[in-house]
């Protein structure tokens, strides 16, 4: 897996491999893809400052 961000990334890839690792035997891929796909929606959806 490689990371678009590169020098700003908070996990390594080895780090990131075992949270997902733990994430799946925590929870189904339902549940992931779904998450995931929400969390990209939000994100690509304009910030309203207030």
């Amino acid at each position: 897996m490689i990371s678009e961000l590169k020098g700003d990334d908070y996990m390594t890839d080895a780090e990131r491999e075992e949270a997902l690792t733990i994430a799946r035997s925590l929870f189904n891929d339902q549940y992931i893809k779904s998450y995931l796909k929400n969390k990209r929606q939000n994100n690509l959806q304009p910030q309203i400052n207030s």
